[in-house]
């Protein structure tokens, strides 16, 4: 069990504890007194409880990192939709993947065989709106 719980379970107890000789003392003052001092530190536990944790998930969220846009391509799978085709001029080879239900143009990240319809291939880069692939060798 956490020390948080067993500290408020030792709370509970001895403002139970108290309240009950309060009124075995005929002091009923007294009882009214706890009552309220026991309804502010419950508050004040039930603000630290809740509030305690933010800036901890903050600190995780931030360390865990979100990747978005292009960096968030990179290292993914798609498929060949369509055959790549050798471009002379660069000795690259070029045609349509898709991604997350998506088309992109592509190009491999080197030179070699053309890669056919069907072919997996995983994303290395990104210049302007066209994917850099290699073949996958799954």
């Amino acid at each position: 069990m956490g020390g948080g719980r067993q500290w408020a379970r030792t709370l509970w107890v001895a403002g139970g504890v108290a309240g009950g000789l309060a009124v075995l003392a005929g002091i009923t003052w007294a009882l009214w007194l706890l009552f309220g001092m026991w309804i502010a530190l419950a508050t004040l536990v039930a603000l630290v409880v809740a509030v305690g944790d933010l800036p901890l998930a903050v600190v995780a969220n931030r360390l865990a990192g979100c990747h978005t846009g292009a960096e968030a391509l990179l290292g993914r799978m798609a498929v060949v939709t369509q055959p790549f085709e050798e471009d002379p001029a660069s000795g690259r080879s070029r045609g349509v993947v898709k991604l997350d239900g998506a088309r992109w143009t592509a190009r491999t990240t080197t030179g070699g065989a053309p890669l056919v319809a069907g072919a997996h291939v995983r994303v290395q880069g990104i210049q302007g709106l066209v994917l850099e692939v290699e073949p996958d060798e799954r």
